[in-house]
């Protein structure tokens, strides 16, 4: 299986219970198989980078996998990786949407690019950037969290306008 960016899906008993992504999803599917997540087969479908979050948030929002809000359950039987996973090419969508929600990781690539890095990592470490818990089920300490892409765009106008009232010239 090649490495690089992509989403799995989980099934046990021919039935998806999990849609996640990751930068290696080969590595990422045997951390939920040491972990006890159960499932009896797994497919990796490689992505561009920046399509991974939309693709992921709209295979959940379509499929509804259970455990994508549910805890984990009991554990799954060993089996080899080869019998397991199953790579999947799909050529990637021409004109794709802006995904509706970006990991903080991304945000902040977004940020560089607008020339908000430093502003974008000041607001993270104060608590001040509009950012939410990626699953509200698991919203404790530690939680992964997203930024929606009409709060950051809606951060952006924001910030930038602050730039334009201290004098900067925002292209």
């Amino acid at each position: 299986m090649e490495n690089g960016p992509g989403v799995y899906l989980l099934f046990r008993n021919r039935q998806l219970v999990y849609v996640g992504r990751s930068k290696d999803p080969s590595a990422r599917i045997a951390v939920h198989r040491r972990n006890g997540r159960p499932f009896d087969h797994a497919v990796a479908v490689p992505c561009d980078p920046a399509d991974v979050a939309w693709i992921e948030t709209a295979l959940i929002s379509a499929l509804n996998p259970p455990q994508n809000r549910l805890g984990v359950t009991t554990p799954t039987p060993e089996l080899p990786p080869q019998q397991v996973v199953r790579v999947v090419h799909l050529p990637a969508p021409r004109d794709a949407p802006p995904p509706s929600v970006y990991s903080l990781t991304e945000g902040r690539a977004l940020a560089t690019k607008e020339g908000l890095r430093a502003s974008y990592d000041a607001a993270l470490k104060a608590g001040t950037l509009p950012s939410r818990p990626r699953n509200p089920d698991f919203a404790g300490h530690g939680a992964r969290r997203v930024i929606m892409h009409a709060d950051l765009m809606a951060w952006f106008s924001v910030m930038n306008d602050e730039r334009v009232k201290a004098g900067w010239r925002v292209a």
